[in-house]
């Protein structure tokens, strides 16, 4: 398996095999506007590094969601509490 980088300038994403990417070709995207993504995957080919990518996209998404909405119950349940106090003393 190769190990594939994603360069990413905001409207567009190249995805580049790790071992072909020179340090020309890098200085020469970064004067195009490319930055590097954080992720790099390995992979068969460019289209499973695409898929891996957006898996773990969405993974992370996921795991966003479910951490705003324990927090949603954690704020709900201590406004709760405080009402409680407040009235109670």
């Amino acid at each position: 398996m190769k190990k594939y980088v994603f360069m990413t300038n905001g409207e567009e994403t190249k995805v580049i095999s790790k071992q072909t990417l020179s340090r020309d070709a890098l200085k020469a995207l970064k004067k195009q506007g490319y930055k590097k993504h954080h992720i790099e995957v390995d992979a068969e080919n460019e289209q499973e590094a695409i898929t891996k990518l957006h898996k773990d996209n969405e993974d992370n998404l996921n795991a966003l969601g479910e951490f705003s909405g324990h927090m949603l119950y954690v704020v709900f349940f201590a406004l709760l509490a405080l009402i409680f106090f407040y009235f109670a003393s």
